[in-house]
């Protein structure tokens, strides 16, 4: 019989330089274009508003919405507190802003947009860690850019609505 050589299995990358991949990806698929289009789910103005309202009443407990001269109760406070966040992060509303500073300021997509596609992203790399370390690298890849690039999740996740922190 001949000796045969040794098998080598093939050097595996660091699990953190793919993480880092996975959050590029991500970040590549849900952020561009989120100031390309207006606030386009009703929803998304609505809440906006009642996140400015937080920062003009500098109260984050007990939700406004003027209109109905009562509290604002049917959503998750997180979804507000995570608009607010983004407007205090962007520098909009300072002490609630002027009337139509958020009109036409494409931050304001920023402010209001970007803790739902950072939670999407999340959600996409949780993803990956769970079926990397359960079964195999290579079909976390997979799933990651199947459920990163199915319409519904790229759909929620570049809006403001509580849907996506909670799919997350």
């Amino acid at each position: 019989t001949r000796d045969l050589a040794p098998t080598v299995a093939p050097r595996r990358r660091p699990l953190g330089l793919e993480l880092a991949l996975v959050v590029m990806v991500a970040l590549a698929v849900l952020v561009p274009g989120i100031t390309n289009y207006s606030l386009v789910d009703p929803w998304e103005t609505h809440y906006g508003e009642v996140a400015r309202m937080m920062l003009q009443e500098h109260d984050y407990v007990h939700l406004d919405w003027p209109q109905d001269g009562e509290g604002f109760r049917s959503k998750p406070v997180l979804t507000f507190w995570m608009m607010a966040a983004g407007m205090k992060a962007v520098g909009l509303a300072r002490d609630g802003g002027y009337s139509g500073e958020m009109e036409h300021d494409a931050r304001t997509m920023i402010a209001i947009r970007l803790p739902f596609i950072a939670f999407g992203v999340l959600g996409l790399v949780l993803v990956w860690w769970m079926l990397a370390r359960l079964v195999s690298r290579r079909l976390a890849w997979l799933s990651l850019l199947v459920v990163g690039s199915t319409p519904f999740f790229c759909l929620i996740a570049r809006q403001g609505m509580p849907d996506m922190p909670l799919c997350a």
